[in-house]
């Protein structure tokens, strides 16, 4: 195992360095110009947040003062700042997706046979659902529609991997062949609302009106990964974190018991089918899996698995976004661009770890 671990560090070294030359040559001299116009968005970002920290104190004190009745009041008035919030949060988006525009496609180029697809949203939804017959129901199969968010979601829901959540805002869709695996890769964000239907509540009823409406909560943030499994799956296996547990078909799913204390530390089997499992789980599987977690990288690997319908689903969690480059940071460091190279090409190690290539 240490001799494999080697040898990938001497691939990961080569792929680092290749990518270098690649940032030089091509990618730098791209984002350069936008460098100055980067400081001015800071440098207004700071200028907002300055004044808006000098009026929220003078007019605390006022309202405090002379107006106040209670703090839900103030909590109000001082809500009526969250729009220039929005604005300074708008503005780092919209850089970001400048860069973004710019760099990803030189990335994906670079890690092999991957390009854009098409990503799902509201509007594509809506026009989609136009634009069929009336008749037609909403089809929840994952192969169903790119471009339809209402499968997506639905089939996250069906991975069993995520606490309960009623929307999904699709960040980026990327597709390509990886040893002769066609791969599917969404930059997902998970959301709860309240006044969003659920599958514990339909929607809320005029007669809930009076009942506190909680902020929106993100429930997840990171990549959700899908390819063929050229293995039988016949039924569901979930390899989840320790003392996370299925939240659906909780009746069908056994806990399986793997016999190896190292795994069995950080993650927890279930399916519905004992035997099926074991074949799923090979020893490479359960090796880099248990590698991944210990590793500290920029992935800060938390990954879930999801064997269903014929597919293996990989959920691998992150606090930021995997393919942003930072607001706050110059746009010619190389260190913005080597984070997310090497974010990639972890994803595709546990692939190339999990010995299904169609190779």
């Amino acid at each position: 195992m240490s001799e494999n671990k080697s040898t990938q560090g001497v691939k990961q070294k080569k792929q680092v360095s290749s990518f270098q030359e690649l940032f030089m040559n091509e990618i730098r001299p791209k984002v350069k110009p936008l460098e100055a116009q980067r400081k001015k968005m800071v440098q207004t970002a700071y200028i907002i947040a300055f004044v808006l920290f000098i009026a929220g104190c003078v007019f605390d004190f006022i309202y405090c003062k002379y107006f106040a009745n209670n703090h839900y009041n103030l909590n109000i008035m001082i809500g009526a700042f969250i729009p220039i919030v929005v604005a300074v949060f708008l503005m780092g988006k919209k850089y970001k997706n400048q860069i973004r525009a710019i760099v990803l496609p030189q990335i994906l180029s670079y890690a092999g046979d991957f390009k854009i697809g098409v990503k799902p949203t509201l509007k594509s939804t809506l026009n989609k659902f136009l634009s069929s017959d009336k008749k037609e129901k909403v089809n929840s199969d994952y192969n169903g529609g790119a471009d339809n968010l209402l499968r997506m979601i639905s089939y996250f829901t069906k991975l069993n991997l995520f606490s309960e959540f009623n929307f999904a805002y699709i960040n980026e869709h990327i597709i390509g062949k990886y040893k002769g695996i066609d791969l599917n890769i969404y930059e997902t964000e998970l959301w709860y609302s309240d006044i969003l239907p659920s599958s514990k509540n339909k929607m809320r009823h005029s007669s809930d009106k009076n009942k506190n409406v909680n902020m929106p909560q993100k429930k997840y943030n990171g990549v959700v990964f899908n390819f063929k499994c050229p293995k039988t799956i016949t039924t569901q296996t979930l390899v989840l974190k320790n003392n996370q547990l299925p939240v659906y078909n909780r009746d069908k799913l056994q806990k399986v018991k793997l016999e190896d204390p190292i795994f069995e530390k950080y993650y927890d089997v279930y399916s519905g089918d004992q035997i099926e499992s074991r074949t799923l789980l090979t020893p490479a599987f359960i090796n880099r899996i248990v590698t991944l977690y210990n590793e500290k990288n920029e992935v800060g690997i938390n990954m879930s698995v999801s064997f269903m319908d014929g597919y293996v689903n990989i959920a691998v969690a992150s606090k930021k976004s995997w393919f942003d480059v930072p607001f706050f940071k110059p746009v010619t460091h190389y260190e913005n661009y080597k984070v997310i190279i090497k974010n990639f090409m972890t994803i595709l190690s546990i692939i190339d770890t999990l010995k299904y290539s169609a190779e």
